[in-house]
């Protein structure tokens, strides 16, 4: 009996799709990535309304919606009786909108990857939409990327002596050599040695190798520099861009490590001895053209609705990475990165919004947004509720872990920045050291240690404290008077949506203090990307990733032990403040989102992708 009744309910609440839909199930990886990950629902009343949410729950008695509005979420009820049908939203439609818009040969053509991503997308929409409304679109999309695609492999195969493929072979030709030398090293030990009395074939070619190796090493330089300049005089900046990106992870995963190897030197003091700043000129030339050709630019398009408090991150290449790191720190190298345009969060995620969050989770039971390593019945609570100081409604929320952070990015319909995606929105296209530029934070109204400091002797100096009214011994001259106490600022942070704290608010309000000089913003106008809480981005944490990740688009390890936060916080001294450092929870407090010494001090702000974005 109540196995019976359990599957008359499971009927009940089953999700009703016509029979041959096409659900985001039925896609790829890749094309998933262009359709909202929930399914919306469309419920149609007798009356002729619609309402199109997420569906809660669909019984005999009502259909039940999670429908979002103007940034706030509700359950609607539907009683049954006025229900005249539930249905899916069809995705294929936003599905063929979203492709037409991100693929397009208007301005910069694709790289050869681009082309066959768009082209599998464009197969795998006519596939199932063929006959779609959108079809006719999709097909002649395609025939067009097609035949471009086709033109560029053409155009590949006549070699261009000056440009391309002097660099490529003598890339080609270091790497096959090394490959070649690590192969005899291996199967002759010791023919690198200048007493070997081996093969003496294999000797000859050993030679042969190493001296044709450093041969291309001494003119490789030249060569990929007249090569990158012969593209960006075209302004082939994909082209670019991949022979910089090669250039640079083959410099230093294979050049520096054979050289460090056959001199038995370490690593670190090789690549010192090597001009790596040579390379880092290139790629800041390259920027320059990129941008001196009026890239990196974007807007909204205008059909769509800007999220409220979010900013577009425009798409494109830009620097990542510290300019002056050096072989084996964290941030090295400076190399080239492309990103896909994206929305951003203005303002750190308040306690007000975060504590609802988690009351909702408490009191509701919904853990559907949960990571999948979470454990069951996650208790989201903030460490920095429990403080006074930090606690406020509008100060940022601090003391959650990675978990929590994804388990409300995830309920908003957003998620968290990249390491990639966070750099770009906090320094910009010109390689700002500080999100507000250069300025050190002991000139700037920053909430870090150096910043307070800076701040409080301000107001200090505006509106110097009044001197206490002398004793009797003092007005006589037997006593030194004290100093009038100075203002000082409270280690705790800033409200998430102010640039200065409530005291110098509250004295700036009476006429008292009026703050001046850099504004503590991003180039796109974000607050507190350095200092105030720390912020957790998605990527795992791994020391040399730098040194291997992909171009574009990068999310970090596949997998790891620990994550990454960014920005420094209100604790921090002015090198965690840099646009490219890395903070990590390696275990104890930090991994809980507060110090080594327990405060508080890590909090995040959220993305969403241009496709989740409502036109």
């Amino acid at each position: 009996m109540r196995l019976s009744v359990f599957c008359v309910i499971a009927m009940c609440i089953a999700l009703p799709i016509a029979a041959g839909a096409v659900t985001r199930d039925d896609l790829s990886e890749d094309a998933k990535k262009f359709v909202p990950e929930t399914a919306a629902t469309i419920v149609r009343m007798k009356n002729g309304q619609e309402h199109e949410g997420t569906l809660v729950a669909d019984t005999l008695e009502a259909v039940s919606l999670r429908i979002s509005s103007n940034g706030a979420i509700t359950v609607s009820s539907f009683p049954k009786e006025q229900v005249a049908s539930v249905s899916s939203k069809d995705i294929m439609p936003g599905f063929a909108r979203r492709l037409l818009e991100r693929f397009t040969l208007e301005g910069t053509k694709p790289d050869k990857a681009e082309y066959k991503l768009a082209i599998s997308l464009f197969d795998e929409f006519l596939s199932h939409g063929k006959d779609s409304a959108d079809g006719a679109a999709i097909s002649a999309r395609r025939k067009a990327f097609k035949q471009e695609m086709d033109k560029l492999e053409e155009n590949a195969n006549k070699i261009d002596a000056r440009v391309l493929s002097q660099a490529s072979d003598a890339m080609n030709q270091y790497d096959a050599d090394t490959t070649a030398i690590k192969a005899m090293l291996q199967q002759f030990p010791g023919i690198d040695q200048p007493a070997y009395a081996g093969d003496a074939e294999a000797r000859a070619k050993y030679k042969s190798a190493f001296e044709r190796r450093q041969i291309v090493l001494t003119k490789m330089p030249e060569v990929i520099k007249g090569s990158v300049t012969g593209h960006l005089s075209k302004k082939a900046f994909a082209k670019a861009a991949q022979e910089l990106d090669l250039f640079v992870k083959m410099w230093v995963n294979i050049v520096i490590p054979e050289e460090a190897r056959r001199r038995g030197a370490d690593p670190k003091t090789v690549a010192k001895e090597m001009n790596f700043g040579f390379i880092v000129e290139l790629q800041k030339n390259f920027m320059r053209k990129y941008l001196d050709a009026g890239n990196g630019q974007g807007e909204l398009p205008s059909s769509y609705r800007m999220p409220k408090d979010m900013v577009l991150i425009p798409g494109g290449y830009f620097l990542m990475g510290r300019d002056g790191a050096v072989f084996g720190d964290f941030d090295f190298p400076l190399r080239i990165v492309y990103v896909e345009p994206f929305l951003i969060d203005r303002f750190e995620v308040r306690n007000k919004d975060y504590n609802e969050f988690a009351s909702r989770v408490k009191r509701t039971a919904d853990y559907s947004n949960e990571h999948p390593t979470a454990p069951a019945l996650k208790d989201h609570t903030s460490q920095g509720s429990r403080n006074p100081l930090l606690a406020g409604d509008d100060l940022p929320v601090t003391g959650v872990d990675w978990l929590d952070a994804y388990a409300y990015a995830k309920a908003k319909g957003k998620r968290l920045p990249t390491e990639a995606e966070w750099e770009k929105a906090a320094r910009g296209m010109k390689l700002r050291k500080y999100p507000w530029g250069t300025d050190e934070p002991v000139k700037v109204v920053v909430n870090s240690a150096d910043g307070r400091a800076f701040l409080a002797a301000e107001m200090n100096r505006q509106n110097p404290p009044a001197q206490q009214e002398k004793s009797l011994l003092e007005k006589v001259g037997l006593k030194d008077a004290p100093p009038p106490p100075p203002a000082s600022l409270p280690r705790a942070t800033w409200p998430a949506m102010e640039l200065l704290p409530s005291e110098a608010i509250a004295a700036q309000k009476a006429g008292k203090f009026q703050s001046g000089g850099v504004a503590a913003v991003s180039p796109y106008k974000l607050f507190h990307m350095g200092g105030n809480a720390a912020e957790w981005v998605s990527d795992w944490y791994d020391p040399v990733y730098y040194t291997l990740s992909p171009m574009h688009n990068p999310k970090g390890p596949e997998s790891g032990t620990i994550h990454v936060y960014r920005g420094g916080s209100y604790l921090s001294p002015a090198s965690e403040l840099l646009t490219t450092w890395r903070g990590t929870s390696a275990g104890g407090p930090t991994a809980t989102g507060c110090s080594a010494g327990g405060e508080p001090m890590i909090g995040f702000r959220c993305v969403k992708d241009l496709g989740e974005v409502r036109p």
